[in-house]
């Protein structure tokens, strides 16, 4: 799996560049779990981010013993943005994701089903001339 494309906005300190950054970060999730790249995920993490330290700590898990993700595309078919709220911005995405599986290197697998999460809310803070992402909260599936 390519990892996705680093869109150009977000590269400013705008809600659109918030958004941007946002969308980009989902789009990461299946490529964590696939690739076992953690490279662009923990650049974007802030440390006190539990979402992002457990996604990292999952995809780490998963490969550590030579397992890896298939499936799992994620559409972001919604945003929104606001701020600065006292430095912070707030996203909200709505983001399908499809059917995935983690295989584990002893030919176990576990398979995950296709979701809508129409209010994925992330909390972004401009650090050091680029996003980080300060925390993240799912709300409920729709489906």
């Amino acid at each position: 799996m390519d990892p996705p494309e680093r869109p150009a906005e977000m590269e400013e300190e705008t809600v659109e560049g918030a958004i941007a950054a946002a969308e980009y970060f989902v789009e990461l999730y299946p490529y964590v779990y696939a690739s076992g790249d953690l490279e662009e995920w923990d650049a974007l993490s802030d440390e006190g981010c539990g979402f992002c330290t457990n996604v990292r700590d999952r995809a780490t898990e998963l490969h550590a013993d030579g397992g890896y993700a298939e499936g799992g595309e994620v559409e972001v078919y919604s945003s929104d943005g606001g701020g600065p709220y006292d430095g912070l911005y707030s996203v909200t995405l709505g983001v399908r994701t499809a059917e995935s599986r983690h295989l584990q290197s002893d030919g176990s697998n576990a398979s995950f089903e296709a979701d809508d999460r129409p209010d994925f809310s992330l909390t972004m803070a401009w650090n050091r001339q680029q996003w980080s992402v300060m925390g993240v909260q799912v709300g409920e599936a729709a489906s």
